[in-house]
């Protein structure tokens, strides 16, 4: 069986403290309760670039640089396979306030705190690499 395949972008922020954004899904969506990097789909005629600074303005009301590729992963879940990208980025300011629009919570982590959180299978692989390195 073919399954619909999903290109998804999501951002490893670093604030000046080098503490990671993560946030919570939201209650009534896939994976809800889980706790991930923030980011989302890629639409069609968009650059992954281009949807994760939309994605995170969105979700979060931040405005960020998008760095470099740092990970990348496919899944498959029952219905569809995802193909997620992780991206280094940073704030254009500092001094910005993370707003919940499409997120129920969020924090600001260090590496070796990620573990603490309940993550999606999918974001494991990361989670292990970012806690070893630093």
């Amino acid at each position: 069986m073919n399954l619909p395949e999903i290109t998804v972008v999501a951002a490893i922020i670093l604030n000046s403290k080098n503490q990671i954004l993560i946030t919570l899904r939201p209650e009534g969506l896939h994976l809800s309760g889980m706790w991930e990097f923030p980011g989302g789909k890629v639409e069609d005629g968009e650059t992954q670039g281009k949807a994760l600074i939309r994605e995170i303005k969105e979700e979060t009301n931040l405005d960020i640089k998008v760095n470099d590729l740092y990970w990348q992963e496919s899944v498959d879940y029952s219905k569809k396979r995802v193909h997620l990208f992780f991206y280094r980025c940073t704030l254009t300011h500092e001094e910005q306030q993370v707003i919940c629009h499409e997120i129920d919570d969020f924090r600001w982590v260090y590496r070796d705190e990620l573990t603490n959180y309940v993550f999606p299978e999918a974001d494991k692989k990361l989670i292990d690499h970012l806690v070893e390195i630093f």
